[in-house]
C-alpha cells in the first residue's frame, strides 16, 4: 500500500507564529510537525508512513460497499424515527454516520449486554441534539435498552429515547448532554478518571483499566467558551487517551458558521497541544476516518482532535463480540487477582463495587465534633473534615478554580494530578469555572465509582450553573464547594456578595444545597454528600467567622432541619425563628437575651438543607433569619430578616448591620411579630431614606418619614406618594408591611398603587 500516501508539504499561515508545516495524505489525514506545535514524542514523517499504512478493514470494494450499506441503515433509521417524531435533528446523523459507525464497528471497546462493564470505551456524544445517531447505534450494535420499539418512540413521553441523551434513562449513554459544550468537558473529566485509575492499579501485563474516551462534537460545541477551558487543561495534562472527533459541517442554527465562526479551529487545538488530524470527506470516505482513529490511539502523549469534515444532511453493523472483549478482560483480571490481591481486593470494593467505607463517617464525625467548640469560618471546619476524611476516601478527586488558598479544598493526603504524576488526587483548574464543573461531572459519571468535588467561591457559580444543573439531571452526586456564602464577606462589595444564590439553587430539582452552622453541621452536610450518589450537593461556607453554637445536632443536621435551641424552662411558645449557616449563632444568642430580658419563649431551628428537611410545623409567628433573598422561605416562615437587594462594600460586620443581620436586629424583629414590642421599628437596609413603620390597626395614618404617608384601610386604601426616590422599592416595601400588618400574602396587596 505503499503508493497510497502522495505527501505534500504545504504552509499554514499562522496569525501569531508564522507558518506550519503539515504532512496531508490523499486519504485526507493531516498531522501537524512543525516544531512550533511538536509536542515531545509527536510523529515524524517516516512515523507517519508507519503508522497510516495499517491495513484497515475496509481495504477491498466488498468491504467498503458492506459498510456503506451499513451507514445507510444508521442514517435512514434516524431519519425515519425523527420524520415519525415530527421533531429532531436529522443533518448530524446523516453527516456524521460514516464516522460514527467506523468508531463503533472498528474501535469502540464495549459490551452491549453488559453496558457497565468497567473497562469498556466511554463514547460522549457532545452534539446531544443528534442523539437519534446514539440511539441508532444503540440499538443496532444490540443494546437492550434502545429496541426498535424504542426508536419509534423517539421524543415521547417517558420514552428511553428522549431528544436529549439522558444517561439516567437509557443504559449506553455515558453523560446526559444536549447544552452544548458540556459533553466535551465530561470527557475531559472521564479521561483524568481513566488516566488516574489505570495509574494506581495497572501493573505490567495486568491493566483492568485500559481504554479510551472518544467524543462527537460539533462546531455549537467548539463556540461554547467552556469547551476551550476544558480542552485548553486537556492538552496541559496531556491526556492522550481522549479522542474528539469534530463534526466541521459549516453549519449552525443561524446559517453558516461564517456568520459568527470563522477561527482556524485546528491551529487553536494545536495551540492547546493536541494532535489534530484532518479527514477531507468525512461523508463517506471510512479508510481515512479508519486511519484517522488508528493514528489517535498511537498518540499518547496528548489528545487527539480529528476534525471531520461533512456536508450536513449527506446522504447490521458486524463487529468483534462485546461479550468477548469482556471474557478477556475477565481472564486478565483472574490473574491479576492471583499476582495482585490486595490491589485486587482494592479495586474491586473501590472501583467495581463503589463501597464507601465505614471510616469516611467515623473521620468526619470525630472531627466535627473535635471542633464543635471552634469559632471559625466553616470553609475552616470544612477543610479540616476534608482532610480528615479523605485518606480513608481514595476514589475522591477535586481541586478549584485557582481559589485553593481562599476554599481550602486541598487534600493534603495527595499530590497534585498532573502529566507527570498521574496518582495524584488534587486538580488544578485554573480559572475555569464553567469547565471546572462539567469536568467534575464527568468524573463522576465516568463509570469507575469515582467521586468528584470542585470549589470557587459562591458568586461564581454563577459561571457554572449549567454544570450544576446537568449534574442534577444526570442524578450524579457531585460535590460543589462554595465559600465567600453571603455579604458578609464585607469588603470586595456586591460584586462578590451573593445574594440571590441560595434561592435559586434550592429551586433546581434534584439537588442538594447545604448551609452549614458550625463543624457539627459542616460534618453532617460531608456525610450526606459522600454518602449521595444520584444527586449533587452543594455545601455553601462563610468566609467570615461564626460563633460556635453548642447545641447544634449532627444527626439533626444530617435530616436537614432540627430545633437548636429552646428555652430553659418549660412552657408554651411564642414563636419560631429559622435561620441558616452564619445566622444561626446569632439567632440563639437572640433566643437566650429574649427570654432574659422579656420572658419571651423562641425556639430557634436550624435548616441547613431544605431538601432534606422532613417536617416543621408552620405556625403563625416563624421569622428566617438569612443573609441573602428571602425568596423561598414562605414556604417554611412568615416573616423575614433577609437581603433582599444587592449588597455593599465596607467592614463585613457593618454590611450585615446594615442589612439587620445581628442579634439586636433579630430580637426587635420578633418582640414585634409577637406583639411584645411597644417601640418603633427601624428599618434596616434602606439604601438612602430609612423610614420607620409604626405599629396600628384598622384605619390609620402610618407615617414612614416626613415626605411619605399612607392612608390605610381594612378594606381599601390609597397610597399617597410624596417621595422622589425609587417609588417601586417604596412601594415593595409599603406591601410587605401591609402584609405583616395583616398577616396576609404580599402579593395580594401588590397592585393598583397610583
Amino acid at each position: 500500500m505503499s503508493n497510497v500516501i502522495e505527501e505534500t508539504v504545504s504552509e499554514q499561515n499562522s496569525t501569531s507564529s508564522g507558518t506550519v508545516d503539515s504532512v496531508t495524505s490523499s486519504f485526507g489525514c493531516l498531522c501537524p510537525i512543525g516544531s512550533q506545535f511538536k509536542a515531545p514524542g509527536s510523529l515524524s514523517s517516516e512515523e507517519l508512513h508507519d503508522t497510516v499504512l495499517t491495513k484497515s478493514p475496509y481495504d477491498s470494494p466488498e468491504q467498503r460497499a458492506l459498510a456503506n450499506v451499513c451507514i445507510n441503515t444508521i442514517r435512514f433509521l434516524c431519519v425515519d424515527a425523527i420524520n415519525n417524531a415530527k421533531s429532531g435533528h436529522p443533518g448530524i446523523c446523516m453527516g456524521m454516520g460514516a464516522a460514527a459507525f467506523v468508531l463503533f464497528d472498528n474501535h469502540l471497546k464495549f459490551n452491549p449486554s453488559n453496558p457497565k462493564w468497567v473497562n469498556r470505551d466511554r463514547f460522549v456524544l457532545s452534539a446531544g441534539h443528534g442523539s437519534m445517531l446514539l440511539y441508532s447505534l444503540l440499538c443496532l450494535y444490540g443494546y437492550d435498552s434502545v429496541t426498535l420499539e424504542d426508536i419509534k418512540s423517539f421524543r415521547k413521553l417517558n420514552s428511553r429515547t428522549p431528544g436529549h441523551p439522558e444517561c439516567a434513562i437509557t443504559p449506553g449513554v455515558e453523560v446526559s448532554t444536549g447544552p452544548l459544550g458540556q459533553g466535551i468537558c465530561n470527557a475531559v473529566g472521564i479521561a483524568i478518571s481513566e488516566v488516574h485509575l489505570a495509574s494506581v492499579y495497572n501493573r505490567p501485563g495486568h491493566e483492568p483499566i485500559n481504554n479510551y474516551t472518544y467524543c462527537i462534537a460539533g462546531d455549537g460545541c467548539l463556540m461554547e467558551g467552556m469547551s476551550a477551558e476544558a480542552c485548553s487543561l486537556a492538552g496541559h495534562l496531556k491526556l492522550g487517551k481522549l479522542i474528539v472527533l469534530y463534526d466541521d459541517n459549516h453549519i449552525s442554527i443561524d446559517g453558516g458558521t461564517d456568520l459568527a465562526f470563522t477561527e482556524d479551529v485546528a491551529l487553536r487545538f494545536q495551540a492547546y497541544e493536541w494532535q489534530v488530524l484532518h479527514v477531507q470527506d468525512g461523508n463517506d470516505n471510512v479508510i481515512a476516518i479508519d486511519q484517522a482513529i488508528a493514528l489517535a490511539k498511537r498518540t499518547i502523549d496528548r489528545p487527539t482532535l480529528i476534525k471531520v469534515t461533512t456536508t450536513i444532511g449527506y446522504g447490521a453493523p458486524t463487529k468483534i463480540s462485546g461479550v468477548d472483549h469482556e471474557k478477556a478482560w475477565d481472564k486478565m483480571l483472574a490473574e491479576y487477582r492471583t499476582t495482585f490481591p490486595g490491589l485486587h481486593a482494592s479495586f474491586s470494593a473501590e472501583v467495581l463495587l463503589g463501597r464507601v467505607d465505614s471510616t469516611v463517617e467515623d473521620a468526619i464525625r470525630n472531627e466535627a465534633f473535635l471542633n464543635r467548640s471552634q469559632s471559625q469560618a466553616t470553609r475552616k471546619h470544612s477543610k479540616s473534615i476534608l482532610n480528615a476524611f479523605a485518606p480513608h476516601l481514595p476514589s475522591l478527586m477535586g481541586g478549584a478554580a485557582d481559589t485553593t488558598p481562599s476554599t481550602l479544598t486541598n487534600m493534603e493526603c495527595s499530590g497534585d494530578y498532573s502529566d507527570s504524576n498521574r496518582t495524584g488526587r488534587n486538580i488544578r483548574f485554573g480559572v475555569r469555572e464553567h469547565a471546572m464543573g462539567a469536568i467534575s461531572n464527568g468524573i463522576s459519571l465516568s463509570g469507575y465509582n469515582m467521586r468528584s468535588f470542585c470549589s470557587t467561591f459562591f458568586v461564581f457559580s454563577d459561571y457554572m450553573r449549567a454544570a450544576m444543573r446537568m449534574a442534577a439531571l444526570s442524578e450524579t452526586g457531585t460535590i460543589f464547594i462554595m465559600t465567600h456564602d453571603s455579604v458578609g464577606l464585607g469588603e470586595d462589595g456586591p460584586s462578590h456578595q451573593p445574594v440571590e444564590h441560595l434561592a435559586s439553587f434550592r429551586a433546581m430539582p434534584n439537588h442538594d444545597l447545604w448551609r452549614p452552622a458550625d463543624s457539627i453541621e459542616t460534618g453532617a452536610a460531608y456525610s450526606v454528600a459522600v454518602a449521595t450518589k444520584k444527586r449533587p450537593s452543594t455545601l455553601v461556607l462563610s468566609r467570615q467567622t461564626v460563633g460556635a453554637v453548642p447545641t447544634t445536632n449532627y444527626d439533626g443536621a444530617k435530616r436537614g432541619g432540627y430545633v437548636v435551641n429552646r428555652p430553659p424552662e418549660e412552657g408554651s411558645v411564642d414563636g419560631i425563628i429559622v435561620a441558616t449557616g452564619s445566622e444561626v449563632s446569632l439567632c440563639v444568642e437572640a433566643a437566650k437575651q429574649m427570654f432574659t430580658e422579656k420572658k419571651v419563649r423562641a425556639h430557634v431551628v436550624s435548616l441547613p438543607c431544605w431538601s432534606q428537611f422532613e417536617r416543621q410545623d408552620k405556625e403563625e409567628r416563624i421569622l428566617s433569619v438569612e443573609a441573602g433573598s428571602s425568596f423561598g422561605w414562605s414556604k417554611y416562615a412568615n416573616h423575614h430578616v433577609a437581603v433582599d437587594e444587592f449588597g455593599r462594600s465596607g467592614p463585613g460586620k457593618d454590611v450585615l448591620d446594615a442589612f439587620g443581620i445581628s442579634t439586636e436586629h433579630v430580637k426587635a424583629r420578633f418582640l414585634e411579630i409577637i406583639g411584645a414590642s411597644q417601640f418603633a421599628r427601624p428599618f434596616i437596609g434602606w439604601p438612602k431614606n430609612p423610614f420607620v413603620f409604626y405599629p396600628f390597626k384598622g384605619s390609620e395614618i402610618c407615617k414612614l418619614d416626613a415626605s411619605l404617608t399612607m392612608q390605610i384601610n381594612t378594606t381599601r386604601y390609597n397610597a399617597h406618594l410624596k417621595h422622589l426616590g425609587d417609588q417601586r422599592m417604596v412601594m415593595n416595601r409599603i406591601q410587605d408591611e401591609i402584609s405583616f400588618l395583616f398577616r396576609a400574602p404580599a402579593f395580594l396587596f401588590r397592585h393598583d398603587f397610583s
